[in-house]
């Protein structure tokens, strides 16, 4: 009798819903979801779907439903719905998750790991992203990369709670994946962190008598409430198109001030230019300006830096600096006093290195040691910089690019230019959200292939290096609108480049690439191409502008102004 009562509400249910208007259905809906009523929530999608067969939204809802009445048992219809609402909106970032969800929650972590990868190439890497692939290694039994995944989400900030959680993973990771003395230093370690001594774990270290059994619990899972929020790339700096930050133009027109008059200045200014003032050390008063945003203290002659960064630590709403041509040569570990610095230019200051505690600032945004030719590399320390969106290395002596670079996940622009790196590191393919990247007058002879991981670049500059080729890869850069590989070593047309449908300027002159593919004429947003001012003929020329009448097509000759050899072998 039961069984038939069921039946019967069911129908006078689905009868119910038929009868709402869409604006009754879609309240409905949303107020069975509220209530955590799933299957009256699927039958008013379903009814949706009647109605309204082609909005694939619905496909999202439907398999929302049936992910949460049954996860396990209808996780393969879960799968078909996500994939049709996924096929029309394939950057969706709760698409994405509740696919990850889905195969995670069925343990395919493999799969859920894939589902991760995709979400950071839309949206870059970030801390969610890093817990979310540590949590499925560490259930896949991989605890070195659960190890890796579980580091690189500590330099995130987080809650205490979190915090702890993330730390202890990676100790089990570390443990786990047999690498029993780092477990026991990371423990050994856990009060520099604000966290307890935990002696019963370092004993059960010691003795080998951790059980995996006991930590197959993760904590802290992805939800959907702050996920669109937490996996969005941070910009902690206004900047210009190129990549410069607001406050260097406004400091530029902010009247210059010295030391005389700042006790008549206003308490609550936000911009201060003491440039060229002939400073040899700040006073005392300085402290006082506690709205202070941004300070100019370009062309000094500033004695005592450690001093200076002490004083500076005191001004608790100072986010930009610039010390440009202040002969800057021992940078002192007070540099750490700043925290709550996003922007710190030290140009052209005869800088020898940069000490380790420049990791420390971890909201820095933009860092720029340009023209600073005795600095040979940075340190490894550049890792802890997870906020760095903009890095500028140019007309210095480093040497490299460090692998570490590559763990600076929210960098949007790398200028090494005028340099002298010789190799660029596989990690490089890890910055996502690299959207500018320039290595034109350095040493560079290849290109690693993980370049063609960087979705979201626009301008690649390689110019005058020593390449030969480019790596296959660098045709997944749908995104390229400006490529630069004038005064190389290429003998041929990279082919790949006619794969990069979004690119607008082109730059060839000045190699010993003989003819030039008409096909480049089918490259439909290419206007400018800089060609060889002696080598390409007129024929050549003639057939690519057939192909394509909007190209705009220059001779061009890079070494005119600098005399030497105009190709190289």
């Amino acid at each position: 009798m039961r069984k038939y009562l069921l039946i019967i509400c069911l129908i006078c249910l689905s009868s119910c819903i038929k009868n709402l208007t869409d604006e009754e259905l879609i309240e409905t809906y949303q107020e069975s979801i509220n209530n955590h009523k799933w299957k009256k929530a699927l039958d008013c999608v379903k009814e949706g779907l009647i109605r309204k067969p082609t909005d694939t939204s619905l496909y999202f809802s439907q398999a929302l439903c049936l992910k949460n009445i049954n996860p396990i048992k209808n996780h393969q219809e879960v799968l078909t719905n996500i994939n049709i609402y996924l096929n029309h909106y394939k950057t969706s970032s709760r698409g994405r998750l509740l696919k990850y969800i889905n195969y995670y929650e069925n343990d395919l972590f493999t799969e859920s790991i894939e589902e991760v990868e995709r979400i950071e190439k839309y949206y870059g890497i970030s801390a969610i992203t890093l817990l979310m692939k540590a949590n499925a290694h560490f259930l896949n039994k991989d605890y070195k990369n659960a190890a890796f995944n579980y580091e690189e989400a500590t330099m995130y900030p987080n809650s205490i709670e979190k915090f702890k959680a993330i730390y202890y993973y990676k100790i089990y990771s570390k443990y786990f994946a047999g690498n029993k003395e780092g477990a026991s230093w990371d423990t050994a370690f856990l009060e520099n962190y604000g966290l307890e001594e935990d002696m019963e774990l370092m004993s059960l270290i010691s003795k080998d008598q951790l059980n995996i059994d006991d930590y197959n619990k993760i904590p802290f899972y992805a939800e959907s409430e702050n996920f669109d929020k937490e996996i969005r790339l941070k910009i902690n700096l206004s900047y210009d198109r190129l990549f410069k930050p607001i406050y260097t133009e406004k400091l530029f027109y902010e009247p210059r001030k010295t030391v005389k008059d700042l006790k008549n200045l206003d308490k609550n200014l936000e911009l201060l230019n003491l440039s060229s003032s002939n400073i040899s050390e700040l006073p005392d008063n300085i402290k006082v300006f506690k709205k202070l945003k941004a300070l100019d203290l370009s062309r000094n002659r500033i004695k005592d830096f450690d001093k200076l960064f002490n004083q500076l630590g005191e001004l608790p709403s100072l986010e930009y600096l610039e010390l440009d041509y202040s002969n800057l040569k021992e940078f002192p570990s007070s540099i750490s006093k700043l925290q709550k610095l996003k922007g710190l230019s030290i140009e052209a200051s005869n800088i020898r290195k940069l000490p380790p505690e420049i990791g420390t600032l971890k909201n820095l945004g933009y860092l720029s040691i340009r023209n600073n030719g005795k600095i040979k590399d940075l340190p490894k320390e550049i890792k802890y910089l997870k906020n760095l969106n903009c890095l500028d290395v140019s007309g210095s002596g480093i040497q490299r690019l460090r692998e570490e670079v590559g763990l600076c996940y929210n960098l949007i622009s790398i200028k090494s230019n005028a340099s002298k790196v010789k190799t660029i590191p596989h990690t490089i393919g890890n910055l996502k959200n690299l959207r500018s990247l320039n290595l034109g007058f350095n040493r560079i002879e290849t290109i690693p292939k993980s370049i063609g991981d960087i979705n979201y670049l626009t301008n690649l500059d390689l110019g005058s290096n020593e390449i030969r080729e480019l790596p296959k890869t660098i045709k997944n850069l749908q995104n390229l609108q400006m490529l630069s590989i004038e005064f190389n070593r290429f003998r041929k047309f990279p082919s790949e480049v006619l794969e990069l449908k979004n690119l607008q300027t082109l730059w060839l002159h000045n190699n010993n690439i003989p003819h030039l593919p008409t096909d480049i004429g089918n490259l439909t947003k290419l206007t400018h191409l800089l060609i060889d001012h002696e080598v390409i003929s007129d024929k050549n020329i003639n057939q690519i502008k057939e192909r394509n009448t909007n190209i705009y097509i220059v001779r061009e000759d890079c070494r005119k102004y600098v005399g030497g050899i105009k190709r190289k072998k």
